[in-house]
């Protein structure tokens, strides 16, 4: 939607007779029906592909945005500049629903729909039954075209040995791969290590099968060998990232779970630090029992600091002073703030307030910081779709390992980790608290931003770590060891001015958005080499909700049973699937045929985790 945004307001739509969208990932194997559709059906206005014809129990159309044609001269003036929905395809689908699918002047393009839940042109489809198509479908079912940069980024590399197609497995054999080879990755052919120009002319065909090019094999290197110890002294040695790519789970990094030992602090923290953003709920202390539990002896001093935002200190201080009797470990005080800037503001007074008193790494004491909300930890009180709260145990012990950890812990098929170009595109325009009743926007919301990518190019001198993915964490409640804050040279500058700018204006601000889906960014250990491969393994997409641009989440579809996540094939077995009707693809279960107000609460939970929610009274992926 961004780029049907930008050319609506740069009016390169404008003195066209038709315009057509074409991603760079679909195939047009045959126009014939565009073409007459354009010269001789003078009342079609739009060439459609239906995501929602795959059932007959959906009525509602959800509009594709891979691939259209549309008349722009039948759009109205406001078309696409405001776009509003949960993705990409339900904002087109609503700027088009008046002018177009109203008046029914649309025509769906034959036999190029999913005859799955996938929106994506011709799922499961032979290319020679669909005139359009995804080239990210099932490799056994259509003809791909693979798109490399470097040999990590192979198509095939997403399919396991037994889900190869016949040309693959064969031009892989000819490599050297083996089943066990090409599904363990742990070693790789001798051929990832020569140049291009060293190959046989044999090897290099194979290559080329599998979607590994020159241009890309030359320019990036490949993954079994590079520059750096390629020469002789090296011949022979492990680097580290090469251990490490052995040990690095994509499963735990995908989920921001993944622990790397050279980041473990030499002692165990013996100190931690609970800061609480207060208003007026007083559901916290319920943790304050229950971290004395989990808490193990070495830990000497627990010091809660209370973020105190409703003027409320008086009866905190008197509170307090009697709860934590009987509790020796325990350490309170209590930190006024104005009442902006959300669970932000208390992150940045924290941090800035610690660095200022620790500017030396070498003198910072070993201690986890644990950051909460003053409400509740039920489901109730939580509003990140596909997550749950982590358990305070959980947050703990992943910290006290060196580790950045959310609290918010994923159970569906999202990841913990964005694509930095798509994150950089997030804006609100105005938002509106849960329960209630209070809309900002305008200028004192905004606060003169584009998107989050302005955010950081105009008052941060912090930069993103890398040009791929970083951790996003949803929520507002996280811990760390505090050693992370010592990554980031500028984190002290930087946060100081946010701290100036969330509590500038009368109200929240989008800053606040910002900040949320930075503060992994900033406090995490950026990826390294064997996590960064480690995460180009699973088949994956890109999310185009305008809430969560550039997160990534796994397409399960394209999974083999035995290749599903743990959690995500329990989930598949609750809602009747086995590994003959998920591999198959022939059949679906009945909860399908089900509206999702009649379902069990069971099949709900599973259908979350395996990518459907709902939308109104339908299934909606």
């Amino acid at each position: 939607m961004a780029a049907l945004t930008e050319a609506a307001e740069k009016k390169w739509l404008d003195n066209y007779d038709w315009v057509i969208c074409l991603n760079p990932d679909v195939i047009v194997r045959d126009h014939s029906f565009l073409l007459n559709a354009m010269e001789n059906d003078v009342d079609a206005s739009a060439l459609l592909i239906n995501c929602r014809l795959w059932s007959s129990s959906i009525s509602s159309p959800k509009i594709l945005t891979g691939f259209f044609a549309i008349k722009p001269e039948v759009l109205p003036p406001d078309a696409f500049l405001n776009p509003t929905g949960r993705d990409a395809e339900d904002a087109f689908t609503n700027d088009i629903f008046d002018s177009i699918l109203k008046n029914n002047t649309h025509r769906y393009i034959p036999d190029a729909d999913s005859k799955n839940t996938a929106c994506c042109a011709g799922a499961l489809k032979h290319m020679k039954d669909t005139p359009i198509t995804h080239f990210y479908l099932p490799a056994s079912k259509i003809c791909p075209v693979p798109i490399s940069d470097h040999p990590g980024a192979s198509f095939f590399n997403r399919l396991n040995w037994q889900g190869l197609p016949f040309n693959a497995k064969d031009a892989a054999k000819t490599l050297g791969f083996n089943q066990q080879i090409w599904d363990e990755e742990k070693v790789w052919p001798m051929v990832f290590g020569k140049h291009w120009n060293d190959t046989t002319e044999g090897e290099r065909d194979a290559l080329q099968t599998l979607g590994y090019f020159e241009k890309g094999w030359e320019a990036k290197g490949n993954i079994i060998r590079d520059d750096e110890n390629s020469n002789e002294e090296n011949k022979g040695k492990e680097t580290t990232d090469e251990v490490n790519s052995q040990e690095v789970s994509w499963q735990n990094l995908w989920f921001g779970e993944n622990t790397r030992k050279e980041d473990e602090p030499h002692e165990e923290p013996n100190e931690v630090d609970i800061i609480v953003t207060y208003c007026h709920a007083g559901d916290f202390e319920s943790s304050i029992d229950h971290f004395e539990n989990i808490f193990p002896e070495q830990i000497e001093s627990v010091h809660l600091q209370i973020m105190s935002k409703c003027n409320q200190e008086n009866v905190l201080d008197e509170h307090l002073k009697e709860r934590l009797i009987g509790l020796p470990r325990w350490q309170f005080s209590i930190h006024p703030l104005e009442n902006k800037g959300g669970c932000d503001l208390s992150v940045a007074h924290y941090i800035v307030d610690f660095l200022r008193q620790h500017p030396n790494p070498d003198n910072a004491s070993n201690r986890v910081a644990i950051f909460l909300k003053d409400g509740p930890r039920t489901p109730k009180n939580f509003h990140v779709p596909g997550s749950h709260y982590r358990s305070l145990e959980e947050m703990f012990s992943i910290a006290s390992s060196g580790r950045f950890v959310c609290g918010s812990k994923i159970h569906s098929q999202i990841s913990a980790y964005h694509d930095i170009k798509a994150l950089s595109t997030f804006m609100m325009n105005t938002y509106k608290r849960y329960n209630s009743e209070k809309t900002s926007s305008g200028e004192n919301f905004t606060r003169g931003y584009k998107n989050l990518g302005d955010f950081v190019e105009k008052s941060m001198t912090w930069s993103w770590p890398n040009e791929t993915f970083v951790e996003v964490c949803y929520g507002g409640t996280f811990a760390f060891h505090v050693s992370n804050l010592y990554n980031n040279d500028f984190l002290l500058k930087d946060l100081s001015r946010v701290i100036d700018i969330l509590e500038a204006g009368r109200d929240l601000s989008i800053v606040e958005h910002f900040m949320e889906r930075l503060w992994a960014a900033l406090i995490s250990k950026p990826l390294n080499k064997a996590e960064k491969i480690a995460m180009l393994k699973p088949p994956k997409s890109i999310s185009k909700n305008i809430v969560t641009p550039g997160q990534l989440f796994l397409d399960l579809d394209r999974f083999h049973w035995q290749g599903l996540p743990s959690h995500a094939k329990d989930a598949a077995k609750t809602v009747g699937f086995n590994q003959q009707i998920w591999d198959e693809g022939k059949v679906w279960p009945e909860v399908f045929r089900k509206h999702w107000k009649d379902m069990t609460e069971d099949e709900r939970d599973a259908l979350t985790t395996l990518g459907y929610f709902e939308e109104g009274d339908l299934i909606e992926r």
